[in-house]
């Protein structure tokens, strides 16, 4: 493959990368100074000192990544696609990219952990999760792959509500905490995809859980938002719960720790790094409130699912979409 790469600029989280790396699932950025710059070179990262991991996460079966503190920043080490190395304050990153290296697992590592590694070294705490503009604010939805983050964002898109981002919830602690646009596109199951009837996926992405975009741009929050809540979500079989969705408040230590389990990169931000994530959890669950979500697995209640959420949040506006499902 070539190694002429050109320096693209795109708008995520609520600023502009510049980098050699392309996101067909971003927004171009005509203008504007980077916030920061991705670099790829295929040379091997260069020896620098390093102690022991400050933690460790699993982003496949198969695929471990580690996370080091260097002279000059932080290092990410995946099995799959190598080192990220991250430095002045988080706005410069370099990919050490190794021949076989995929793409597309480049791109998702970088709008996951090292973009969350950059903003944590700017002062904001990133969750996984995904997150619309209602009436009062951001609503985030907060879970581990496979309970439906993705499905729910979406279906409040079309329903009316802004999507702000997919996957990774940008959130700056504070009265209010404030929540930065991200991801612009969503990442779904094929099943979930064809349900709620999403655009044609981008191409170069997953066929078992594509990348949906061209999504209108009244249909997404440009600007931050204020937190109004965050939702711990739980998708439940059919019957488990008296109505389609339920939700409990959760306060004091069981909300902080609850929270903690969804940080992006907590775990990779042990040693010195966990004072400051533990404090800014603290500092988000002060200031929004923390639910448990329970919401019934079932495509057919789904409508009355956001209804619901739609209700306790102040309305859409008036945008609103048909949630029907609708023949090819």
């Amino acid at each position: 493959m070539s190694r002429d790469l050109i320096m693209n600029s795109y708008h995520v989280f609520g600023g502009i990368l510049r980098s050699e790396l392309a996101f067909p699932e971003l927004d171009v950025a005509e203008r504007g100074d980077p916030d920061w710059t991705l670099h790829v070179t295929f040379t091997p990262a260069p020896d620098v000192p390093l102690g022991p991991p400050l933690g460790e996460d699993r982003v496949e079966v198969d695929v471990l990544v580690r996370s080091y503190a260097t002279p000059t920043g932080f290092r990410l080490v995946y099995d799959d696609t190598g080192v990220f190395d991250v430095s002045e304050g988080g706005r410069a990153i370099r990919w050490h990219r190794p021949p076989a290296a995929d793409a597309e697992a480049g791109r998702l590592d970088v709008l996951g952990r090292v973009l969350a590694l950059a903003l944590h070294a700017a002062g904001w705490l990133s969750l996984h999760g995904s997150a619309v503009a209602l009436g009062e604010g951001a609503v985030a939805f907060l879970a581990p792959k496979g309970n439906g983050k993705s499905t729910l964002a979406f279906a409040l898109m079309r329903a009316g509500a802004a999507l702000l981002t997919d996957d990774t919830v940008v959130v700056e602690p504070g009265h209010p905490s404030i929540v930065r646009p991200g991801v612009q596109s969503v990442r779904l199951f094929r099943d979930s995809a064809d349900w709620l009837s999403a655009p044609a996926p981008l191409a170069g992405t997953s066929d078992a859980k594509p990348t949906f975009g061209q999504l209108v741009t009244d249909a997404r929050r440009l600007t931050r938002a204020p937190l109004a809540a965050l939702y711990l979500l739980e998708s439940v079989p059919a019957g488990t719960i008296a109505e389609p969705v339920e939700r409990d408040r959760m306060e004091g230590p069981t909300a902080i720790f609850q929270l903690i389990t969804q940080t992006k990169i907590g775990t990779l931000l042990g040693g010195s790094e966990a004072p400051t994530v533990f404090g800014a959890v603290v500092a988000i669950s002060e200031g929004a409130p923390v639910y448990r979500l329970r919401v019934t697995r079932d495509y057919e209640q789904l409508q009355q699912v956001v209804e619901r959420i739609v209700g306790w949040h102040g309305g859409v506006g008036a945008r609103a979409l048909p949630l029907e499902r609708t023949s090819a």
